[in-house]
């Protein structure tokens, strides 16, 4: 039985993905996140993609990215695909002029530092984000694992606003009552931890009332032709975003 996003795991997904055809079979019944919308198991949710470009220091840190790997090339020694989108990743993942996007989004729109969980690639892009949100709230809390769990009860009782983390709160952790998810950072090469992260805000209350939720992510703008950074992952939120409940359909009563 493979729940959620179990056989896409990153750089062991396509070893797993097998490892499970071999020992159990091939997949015979699947259950997308957009049949669990359209049931009302998970939320409708509105998608707001913040537009950004890279800097002039993200140039010049890709620039060193792409000298590595040519350079590995030439040594018989080349790095894995994998090893190069993690490495390019980190470019975007830690871009600051996302969190210029960031602010003028939020000064536009206070009412989203109510119920949010930022997820951010570390600690440190974390204190960046805290910079700004302290301008506009005083109800903010880090949680990167380890910490306090006093801190993640206070968030789920809605006695804080924002909850700023990373990987350590994607994976099973139930509040049905959030209301936003702001993605600073998520795997390109991984589908399942965008879908784990999404998944925290997507849940339904047990409530008549049915909650539509606000996934506000990030879209590089670039000034030639080719393709965005971002523009697969903005292809598919904005393609499940329209996707609504249909009642008479719904395993929801």
């Amino acid at each position: 039985l493979g729940l959620s996003a179990t056989p896409d795991k990153g750089e062991f997904g396509e070893d797993m993905t097998k490892a499970i055809e071999e020992n159990i079979g091939d997949v015979i019944y699947k259950f997308d996140l957009d049949l669990a919308i359209k049931r009302g198991i998970l939320c409708e949710f509105n998608y707001i993609p913040l537009n950004y470009s890279l800097g002039e220091e993200d140039f010049l840190r890709r620039k060193r990215i792409l000298g590595q790997i040519k350079k590995r090339k030439e040594e018989k020694n080349p790095m894995t695909e994998m090893e190069q989108r993690i490495a390019l990743s980190k470019v975007y993942k830690l871009c600051e002029n996302k969190l210029v996007a960031f602010e003028d989004f939020v000064g536009k729109n206070p009412d989203i530092l109510e119920s949010t969980i930022i997820f951010v690639e570390d600690s440190f892009f974390g204190e960046k984000v805290l910079d700004i949100l302290q301008k506009y709230t005083n109800s903010y809390r880090t949680y990167y694992g380890g910490y306090d769990i006093n801190i993640l009860k206070d968030f789920i009782k809605e006695n804080i606003g924002v909850l700023v983390t990373c990987e350590a709160i994607s994976q099973g952790i139930d509040i049905p009552n959030l209301k936003n998810i702001v993605i600073f950072s998520s795997n390109k090469s991984s589908r399942g931890q965008t879908i784990q992260r999404i998944g925290r805000c997507l849940r339904n209350p047990k409530s008549t009332i049915k909650k539509i939720a606000k996934v506000i992510d990030f879209f590089e703008v670039r000034d030639d032709s080719k393709e965005s950074y971002d523009q697969e992952r903005y292809d598919w939120l904005k393609d499940l975003s329209k996707i609504k409940f249909e009642k008479e359909n719904s395993f929801v009563k």
